[in-house]
């Protein structure tokens, strides 16, 4: 039987203070397909690929904010620490990002970290 584990979550950045969009998506990792040759990415990776990201709006909005969607259902992977210290460390290197919030359910438990632009909130839960 596989182990899956969900991810769902989000970024809002400001490019403001010179950050570019395409430096973030650069730090996030690549994205590995399930078909790919090359699985070399810093981005959490199951058995058939890695977690998803995705920008929704390449143009600012009125505030100048960008949001990238995160989103994965990993096979065989069940390191959830790695999942929480790659988002935490995101959220810490990039002072562009304002808000940022990702859940994580793996082996009947659920990790919510939402993150303010100052400080993280860690929830856990057992279904």
């Amino acid at each position: 039987m596989s182990i899956w584990t969900h991810i769902k979550g989000q970024f809002v950045i400001t490019t403001k203070h010179g950050l570019t969009i395409e430096r973030f998506e650069n730090a996030l990792g690549y994205i590995v397909k399930h078909d790919e040759e090359c699985w070399e990415t810093t981005l959490p990776l199951g058995s058939e690929g890695s977690l998803q990201w995705k920008t929704v709006n390449s143009l600012p909005d009125m505030d100048g904010n960008h949001t990238i969607l995160i989103n994965g259902d990993l096979r065989d992977y069940d390191n959830v620490n790695y999942i929480i210290r790659w988002f935490i460390n995101i959220c810490k290197c990039f002072p562009s990002v304002i808000e940022a919030e990702i859940a994580i359910e793996c082996c009947c438990e659920i990790s919510k970290l939402k993150w303010d632009g100052k400080s993280m909130k860690v929830e856990k839960f057992d279904e």
